[in-house]
Formats: C-alpha cells, structure tokens, sequence
C-alpha cells in the first residue's frame, strides 16, 4: 500500500469515526432527555470521543510518515 492509499484510509476511517460519535450523540441526547444534565452529559461522551479520535488519527498519520521515511 502505498504512503498516500495509507493517509487515504486513516482519514475515511476517521470521518466514519466522527459518523459513528455524532450518532451515538443524537442517541444519547433522546435516550437521556428527561434526565438532569443529559444534554451536558451527552456532549461530554461526545467531545470526548472527538479528542481520542482526532489523537488516534495524528498518531496514525505519523507513523505512516515514520514509516515512508524507513522504507
């Protein structure tokens, strides 16, 4: 695989990533709408999940470009 199919497929899996939090916010926004601080709640799972995304997708990107610069 080459370096640029490499950064391809991280950033599709990454967006598919920020698919999945956004639902599973919507979600948690119905499933705790009657409960005291579920908003909050909810928006802090999902900022959460954003900031380990983001994290694992440097990462990621990184050790593509680590690995381009050994080969």
């Amino acid at each position: 695989m080459s370096e640029k199919s490499d950064v391809d497929a991280i950033e599709e899996a990454y967006r598919a990533k920020l698919n999945s939090l956004f639902d599973t916010f919507v979600r948690t926004m119905m499933d705790w709408s009657g409960e005291a601080n579920g908003e909050k709640r909810s928006l802090d799972q999902f900022t959460r999940g954003v900031k380990f995304a983001r994290r694992a997708r440097e990462l990621a990107l990184a050790a593509v470009a680590t690995q381009g610069e050994v080969a």
